[in-house]
């Protein structure tokens, strides 16, 4: 498919103004339908996934997609919370220079405090947080809560062994009290929350989903934004591997209603592969397609880019960026394109 990009080329089209990258273009078209653009100012959204999927990665990369674009540098307050102080990867290597402006809320506010509490997240972000923000809590599980503390201990001192977790149903109720304060102020400042979620599974469920995420319901409520990440495969390289491809399955979309799965390869000394992803997706929904003689085939992109192989058409697309953002323009076309075949095309029923 030929698209007339003539005219676009000669300025990147500005993303909504509503609107905050996520670092995946598939990502962004998948939230609003805007390469440019994904996740909704003054909006919470809840990333759900399997250990590994890619969670803390989308985290960091809207944290760089934010600090490395001057449109947006109103948000240089970026806090990253995480109460499980797991994240040992070298940020540099990944994202710049970003590790150097963000607010490490957890080391910097709670490093000498025994438990985490909800009730911490609460008070900070009412508190302590400058608005506009980006924040990134990561994860939810690993927040506790007085009541729990309170259970723990009791029941140790009465010599119970644990079962399960102590007082999940208050936890999940002060959830529901600490976001509906949070966001009365919250929507207002244009700032985004980004809460991570452990997918977990439900024990003797014969019918129905099997897979679920502490939080109660008020977190779904809550939520412009609520994905599943699975990983779909393992990527290798002589037998070892060197990353995932992560599929996103929407539970949750406000922002257009849609709820279509996409997918990307994250490398785990790269992070998230955009360029591989909008041409596979291109290739797989047919707008570019392979040419040639087996083990010699070239992508036919309806004269978009020159006919390379995989391999050398990535590197003639990220020789410079004014091509990467021809790229994702080709990629925004094409998506609302189905978008518009796929529509109900009959009379509004009120006009």
């Amino acid at each position: 498919m030929k698209l007339n990009l003539s005219v676009k080329k000669k300025s990147k089209p500005a993303a909504r103004d509503d609107l905050i990258p996520s670092g995946s273009t598939m990502l962004n078209l998948a939230l609003s339908d805007d390469p440019f653009g994904g996740y909704q100012k003054g909006s919470l959204v809840n990333i759900v996934g399997d250990s590994s999927a890619g969670k803390t990665t989308l985290v960091l990369n809207c944290f760089a997609e934010v600090l490395h674009n001057k449109k947006l540098s109103n948000y240089y307050n970026v806090y990253y919370d995480e109460p499980e102080r797991k994240l040992q990867i070298r940020i540099g290597d990944l994202y710049g220079s970003i590790e150097n402006k963000m607010i490490f809320v957890h080391d910097k506010f709670f490093a000498d405090a025994d438990y985490y509490r909800v009730e911490d997240f609460h008070s900070f972000i009412l508190g302590k947080a400058k608005h506009p923000y980006i924040y990134g809590l990561d994860s939810l599980d690993a927040c506790t809560s007085k009541q729990e503390i309170a259970k723990a201990k009791e029941a140790l001192a009465k010599g119970d062994k644990a079962k399960g977790s102590y007082g999940g149903a208050d936890k999940a109720k002060i959830i529901g009290q600490v976001l509906r304060q949070i966001m009365s102020k919250h929507e207002k400042t244009d700032s985004l929350l980004m809460i991570v979620s452990q997918m977990k599974w439900k024990i003797d469920v014969a019918f129905g989903e099997r897979r679920t995420r502490a939080g109660g319901e008020a977190l779904r409520y809550h939520a412009m934004h609520e994905f599943w990440l699975h990983v779909k495969n393992h990527i290798t390289r002589k037998g070892r591997e060197v990353g995932v491809q992560t599929k996103i399955r929407f539970k949750k979309n406000h922002l257009t209603g849609r709820l279509w799965e996409v997918e990307f390869p994250i490398y785990y000394d790269y992070g998230i592969d955009d360029t591989t992803s909008i041409i596979d997706w291109l290739i797989e929904e047919g707008f570019w397609k392979y040419t040639g003689k087996k083990g010699i085939s070239k992508i036919d992109t309806g004269g978009d880019f020159p006919n390379h192989s995989k391999e050398k058409l990535i590197d003639h697309i990220e020789e410079d960026e004014e091509k990467i953002i021809e790229l994702k323009m080709v990629a925004g076309e094409c998506w609302n394109k189905i978008i518009e075949e796929t529509s109900t095309k009959r009379k509004p029923r009120y006009s």
